[in-house]
Parts: C-alpha cells; structure tokens; sequence
C-alpha cells in the first residue's frame, strides 16, 4: 500500500493499537541493523533508497538506537531474544570501530553518516556533527557494562592505551577535545553550539570519567571529569528568561539562518536522552515544561491537521521547529514529525514518574502554563509545592497529566496505517504519511514512550 492509500486503525482500540505498534517496532529495529547488502552492524535509517534516499548509517541515529536496545537487552527474559539483541550491539561497536578507522570528508570522528557497507560517504553534508561519537560513546560503555555482566572482556571495548586504539576511548578523546567547536545540529542544517550536542557531550563526560576511574586511567578521568564540569556551566546560557524557554543554538557559525524563534524539539530531546536524574534540564524540571508548552503552542496554530481536530483527546500534532521547510521529499512546507510527537508524550510520561517516585511537585511561574494546558484540576493553581501527603488533588493531578501525555500517543493512533509503518512524517494538511518509511528513530521514538508510560503506577 502507499502512503496515500494506506487504511487508518483508527478503529483499532487505542490499548490494542499500542501494543501492536510497540511489538511491530521491536521487529522493525531488528530488521534495521544488519540488512541485506549491508555490512554487519550497520544500521539503515530507513531501507527508502529513493525519494528520499535514507539507506545509511547515522553515527547518532545508530548511538539513540542502541541506548534503547541496551535497555531491551537488560530487560529480556526469553533467552533467545536477549541472543538477538546481544549481537545487535555487539556487531553495532565491531562497525563503529570500522568507521573510526575509515578515512572520510570530515577526517575525523565528526562524520555523520556512512554508506550501509561502510565506506564513506563523499558527497556535500552538514558537517561535522560533533554530537555523533558523544553519543555512541555512552551507548557503548552500557553496553560494556551489561556485557561485563555475562563474563565480557572490557579490552575489546575499551584501554586506557594511549593514543587511544579503543573504540570507546577514541570517542571520548574527540568528544573530550571537540565538544565546544562548532559543529552541525540534530537536523544537520545550522553550525554552531547546540543545547543537545552539549547534553549529549556532558553524559559522554561522566561516563566516560567513571569507566576511566575503573580502570586506572586516572589523567583521563580527571580531564572527562573537568569537560563535563565545563559543560554542565554552559548550559544555562541556552535559556532565555524572555522568551521562556530553552533555545537550540548559540553562536551561530554557518547553515539556515531563518531558525528566528531559536525553538526546537531537540531541546526535548536532549532532556529525554541525556539528562541525569539530578534536576538539570530533566524532563520534569521547569525549564524543559516550560520549553515543552512552548513547541506545543506554537505546533497547534500551525498545522491545519491541528487547526481543524475539535477532539480534545487528540493531542498536537509536533513538528521539529516553526520554521521548517522540509517536507520529507524536498523543500516546501514543514510538517509534523512522529519521533516529535512522540517525544512530547514521553516527557509527560518522565515528569509523572519523577512526581509520583518523589511524592511532590512544585508548580512556579515558570512551568505554570504548561501543567495550566495538562491539568483542569490547575487551571487555576498558583505557584506552590504540592505533596501527595498533603493534598488530596496529588494523585488526580499526575492521572491528569498521564493522561495528556496519552493524548499525543492518541494523534499517532489516529494517523497510523494499517500495515503499523511508521514514516518520518505527516502531511500538515493531509495528515498522510510522508517521507521515508519505516524510519527507525520513528520506531525507536514510540517504544521509548511506551516504556516511560508503562512505568507509571496510576
């Protein structure tokens, strides 16, 4: 079926929608990594060769992806389909290491993207994207320890060797020595710092500070250990009080230069990939709620397929930034993105967990108006710190915002296919599916919100 064609399952029931999408994209990942005509552990974007052509392999689509198939690795209880997983990351950090030694246009480990066999990729790009080795550094290193578990051998990963051989500590080196460069963004169209390439390169740090301190490779860790601190000081300067919200990107070097509104859902992002649990632009912290309302404001003004729902458990449609004009195929229009919307669920999802594990929250003028949108019980709160001991709206509160959080996996039913295909795009207008198909952060962005979703206790 085409994109065009394709039957909604909108009468699927939403629960039964979920759980055959979240089992489709588990599939749909395994069958991402090591297709046919690719080398072993190369991951395809998507397996589209043409309008558009995404059959590569990018460093940090691969790096987001494997993170997840840590987690699916630890939690497997059939033996065979942790097997499955185990190669998939095992053959992810033998490729890496092939691509670290693979000459490319960057000459360096900032190259985003490699052909599926593993040459390089010759051809003009948005280059270098410094976020790509920070990524699949701390994908690595989870998955070092989790293999350390089952009787692994660490050197295969990783030496304290110097200059550095191992495929863990040549991204740390680069990430370490190349994370304050200018480098291209997530959506490999605008130079200069990036809030998530500093988040990414801050996790990078103090994991790779704490490998290296398991190991003896003390210069090492104490230099990951001073860049992470160095970072961490940085971050603060992507806030702007006037504006009230996290801004994407600082001193701009080169690319598209219209980003006016400096808003972007890889803020989002970051915050759902990097963050630690230390309130430093979490997913329940104050600023990233606060950037959240903001992409979701503007996100249902713009999109007609937004304008014109009247139903209000359909959530908004979210695109990766107003004034996008990539339309999946070529340069037009922008539109809705399902990794995006699927992120802003997961971040309803990341706040209620911290709140229900906490037992409070504090409601401030900064995150009021995006818990005002989620929550009828708040409409009208004032700033204060709520306890589930104290008040009894605690509970109803948190069932509220879940099910906000619900509302934006109600817009991927309501405009997902038949066949559980999961493109990179919805038509803004049409609501069809479009760009490439079978997008495998697509996939990876749902299951991640299931997951966050499955662990509330409401």
């Amino acid at each position: 079926m085409s994109a065009k064609t394709a039957s909604r399952n909108v009468d699927i029931p939403f629960d039964t929608y979920l759980q055959l999408q979240y089992d489709f994209s588990l599939d749909a990942i395994q069958r991402a990594v090591s297709p046919a005509g690719a080398a072993k552990g190369a991951m395809q974007a998507s397996p589209s060769r043409v309008h558009p052509d995404y059959f590569y392999h990018w460093v940090r689509d691969a790096g987001l992806t494997m993170s997840l198939v840590n987690q699916l690795y630890a939690d497997a209880t059939d033996q065979t389909q942790r097997d499955s997983w185990g190669t998939i990351l095992a053959d992810h950090a033998d490729f890496s290491r092939r691509l670290q030694e693979t000459d490319n246009p960057s000459h360096g480990l900032g190259e985003p993207k490699f052909n599926m066999n593993g040459s390089a990729f010759w051809e003009n790009w948005g280059r270098p994207q410094n976020d790509g080795p920070a990524i699949r550094a701390y994908a690595i290193i989870e998955y070092g320890h989790l293999w350390a578990k089952q009787g692994g051998d660490w050197s295969r990963l990783y030496t304290s060797e110097w200059p550095a051989t191992s495929v863990i500590k040549r991204d740390l080196e680069y990430t370490a020595h190349h994370w304050e460069e200018p480098s291209f963004d997530v959506w490999e169209e605008v130079s200069g710092q990036h809030f998530f390439n500093f988040m990414v390169s801050r996790r990078a740090m103090r994991e790779g500070a704490s490998l290296a301190r398991q190991f003896d490779d003390t210069g090492a860790s104490d230099y990951y250990a001073q860049q992470e601190d160095r970072i961490a000081s940085r971050l603060d300067e992507f806030w702007d009080a006037t504006k009230g919200y996290v801004t994407t990107t600082r001193n701009y070097h080169r690319g598209l230069g219209d980003k006016v509104s400096n808003l972007d859902t890889q803020v989002l992002l970051a915050s759902l990939h990097a963050s630690y649990d230390d309130g430093v632009y979490t997913p329940e912290s104050e600023r990233i709620l606060a950037t959240t309302e903001a992409l979701i404001e503007k996100f249902s003004r713009l999109y007609a397929i937004n304008t014109m729902n009247s139903n209000p458990s359909i959530g908004v449609a979210i695109g990766r930034y107003v004034e996008d004009v990539y339309d999946g195929y070529g340069y037009g229009e922008g539109n809705p993105w399902i990794l995006a919307t699927a992120c802003v669920a997961e971040i309803h999802y990341r706040a209620v967990n911290k709140w229900l594990s906490s037992g409070q929250f504090e409601i401030t003028s900064v995150n009021l108006p995006f818990l005002r949108r989620a929550s009828q019980t708040l409409v009208n709160s004032l700033p204060l710190t709520m306890t589930a001991d104290s008040d009894l709206r605690f509970r109803q509160i948190m069932k509220e915002l879940k099910e906000t959080g619900d509302t934006y996996m109600r817009r991927i039913h309501k405009m997902g296919r038949m066949d559980l295909n999961l493109y990179e795009q919805w038509g803004r207008e049409s609501g069809q599916s479009r760009g490439a198909p079978h997008l495998t952060w697509s996939y990876a962005a749902f299951i991640t919100a299931i997951r966050a979703r499955e662990q509330l206790n409401l």
